[in-house]
């Protein structure tokens, strides 16, 4: 690309953007919103507006730093993990329970699943299954840190059950995916071999931390330990994407694995990373996903306002009563907020119904009723688990 074409102008409006938004929807005005779901609806006014003509990319380049933005996103949701809470000893286990809500999303999505395609045999199930059983990482952690309870066990139980559903759905259509284009090979095995690569990653850099090498060249330097966890998450996503995978899938193993040194709040290392992500990338990502939605398609399709009320309900079917069930030890209106959280779906819907639209496994209409729903669930998720869940657990 000329570098005469790579006008920075929409860069610097999206900045600009950015920033009022944060100042007019932040905690402390009239209009507060959950910071994901401010830049979110500011993209998506953006778009209906004649204001995107000022800050709308033109350049393939703003584009791919919004994407980045996901990765980044995905990187920090992995950092989030308490790998320690999730693995710890007691009555309420977040990983068990996170577990079993997730299995029984699946078993609900893929009855309801069943049942769509008793409507239209041109829906596949168990396609179907893996796009409702999605959960958005990229919007629960987020809620969670802005509440304050990603740290607790109800926090790390909600935050468990969105890694497994971001984490299975993601592998699963990503090798589905690579399968219908390559056919069944030892292409497949990379994925074996990734995870391997994360586990001896990680007892690298401990071996490194405990070596003299840290002490000469990283100890002191911020500006290198930053460049170093960089470079991981692009290796993990470079390896992911050579697979077939999704980069997102090896940026959230990037995360989980730096998770494991267990960088507490104050880190400074730490600080940077999120100040980064949470107040560059990852608001570029979610207003530019914004700026994808074109309300004008519910208007003018009489199959996506028939099935859009049908998918909506199942969405938040499959995600609520799970939670109802397994979150009973946590109280009646943490339970209804926490459903309501999990129910919340962005990017991977948008992945996983795309890519089955391209191999003829759903119907071109469902997954444009599938974006509408995104939305929805996108902007009601994270407002009513704010206004269900109790200040004080």
């Amino acid at each position: 690309m000329d570098v005469a074409e790579m006008s920075l102008e929409p860069l610097f409006g999206l900045l600009v953007v950015i920033f009022v938004s944060h100042l007019f929807f932040s905690r402390g005005t009239m209009f507060r919103l959950p910071s994901v779901i401010t830049y979110l609806v500011v993209g998506m006014l953006l778009r209906s507006s004649g204001l995107a003509l000022f800050v709308e990319p033109s350049s393939a380049w703003v584009i791919g730093i919004g994407h980045f933005g996901l990765c980044y996103l995905l990187f920090l949701s992995g950092l989030e993990v308490d790998v320690g809470m999730l693995f710890q000893k007691g009555n309420q286990k977040p990983l068990k329970i996170g577990s079993l809500m997730f299995l029984t999303t699946v078993v609900l999505a893929y009855l309801c699943s069943w049942g769509m395609h008793h409507i239209d045999p041109s829906i596949t199930p168990w396609m179907m299954t893996l796009v409702l059983s999605t959960t958005s990482l990229g919007i629960v952690l987020p809620a969670l840190k802005e509440r304050g309870v990603v740290s607790t066990e109800y926090g790390q139980t909600l935050l468990a059950s969105a890694v497994l559903a971001d984490l299975v759905t993601t592998l699963a259509v990503s090798v589905v995916a690579d399968v219908y284009h390559h056919g069944l090979s030892v292409h497949q095995a990379g994925v074996v071999l990734l995870f391997v690569g994360v586990f001896l990653f990680y007892f690298l850099i401990r071996r490194v931390f405990q070596s003299r090498l840290w002490t000469v060249l990283f100890q002191n330097s911020q500006v290198i330990k930053l460049q170093g966890v960089l470079a991981v998450v692009g290796l993990f996503s470079l390896v992911a994407s050579w697979i077939g995978l999704e980069p997102i899938f090896g940026s959230f193993l990037a995360g989980l694995m730096l998770a494991a040194f267990r960088l507490r709040e104050t880190n400074r290392l730490r600080q940077l990373l999120e100040g980064g992500g949470y107040g560059i990338f990852v608001p570029l990502f979610f207003i530019l996903a914004g700026m994808q939605f074109h309300w004008q398609e519910v208007l003018v399709s009489t199959t996506i306002r028939t099935w859009l009320p049908l998918l909506l309900l199942v969405a938040l079917g499959v995600k609520v009563l799970p939670m109802l069930w397994y979150g009973r030890p946590f109280g009646e209106k943490p339970s209804w907020a926490g459903g309501m959280l999990l129910s919340a779906r962005l990017t991977l819907v948008l992945v996983a119904s795309s890519i089955g639209v391209r191999l003829g496994l759903i119907p071109h209409a469902i997954n444009e009723a599938l974006m509408i729903v995104t939305v929805v669930t996108s902007i009601l998720a994270p407002l009513l688990f704010d206004r269900l869940l109790p200040k004080r657990l």
